[in-house]
Formats: C-alpha cells, sequence, structure tokens
C-alpha cells in the first residue's frame, strides 16, 4: 500500500498523499518486525536510521539530477527563504529548551561485605 500511495502521490502531484504514503512506509518499517515475531536487536534504531538516510540522499540527488534541477515539479532545493530562518529560529528553540534536569547523583551504599572482620577485613570473625 506504502509503493502505491507513493506512485500515485507522485504521479498526481498529490502532498497529503505523499504525506500519508510517506507515514505508512515508515509506519510499516517500524512494524515489521514485531508483527513477524522476529527477534529486536539493540542495533535495529540504527539500521532504520541508516536506510532513512540513505532514502534521503538518493531522493534529493534523483532530484537535483533532473532537467532544472526538479522532476515532475518536485525540487530538492529551497523555495522560500523564509524556511531558512524558521528552521534556524526552531533549531534555536530547541537548544534553549532546559529539558529534563539531570538527575543527582545516587549516594553508594556502604560496602558491607566483609566489614565485620577483625583480621584481614574478611568477616571470619564477624557476627551473621
Amino acid at each position: 500500500m506504502p509503493v502505491l500511495g507513493l506512485w500515485l502521490a507522485i504521479r498526481g502531484r498529490h502532498r497529503a498523499l505523499l504525506d500519508a504514503a510517506l507515514a505508512m512506509a515508515l509506519a510499516t518499517f517500524m512494524s515489521n518486525k514485531p508483527y513477524l515475531h522476529g527477534q529486536p536487536n539493540a542495533w535495529d534504531p540504527i539500521v532504520f536510521g541508516v536506510f532513512l538516510m540513505g532514502g534521503a540522499i538518493g531522493v534529493r540527488r534523483w532530484l537535483a539530477a533532473g532537467a532544472g534541477g526538479s522532476r515532475d515539479g518536485f525540487t530538492a532545493t529551497r523555495v522560500l527563504a523564509s524556511d531558512k530562518a524558521t528552521v534556524g529560529l526552531v533549531g534555536m528553540a530547541s537548544v534553549a529548551h532546559p529539558g529534563a534536569a539531570p538527575a543527582s547523583p545516587a549516594s553508594a551504599p556502604p560496602d558491607t561485605i566483609g566489614g565485620g572482620g577483625r583480621s584481614g577485613g574478611a568477616g571470619s570473625s564477624g557476627s551473621f
């Protein structure tokens, strides 16, 4: 379904359908492994991120290689100069946001192992 939606959206130049098809494709990639009862790995998000970056780079290069840097009305270049200022402002706001307070370091529990003995500290003569 996501592939068919992407094809129809690009062919018909329909932005809302393109957004919906991309969201469906992302949801499909993220939920495919649990749906097929696959074993989740710690590196799965890394592979997903590399796949997304590769796809973005590929689409940008494909669009830029077209006549005039665009294909069928889609372009990889920034159309509005105001977008650059908006993205910069959002980036600055995300840095200024305080976020979660750092957790205070927990004090280490007292070391009770081996602390009860009189000879060598191994606790052989201590009470249990």
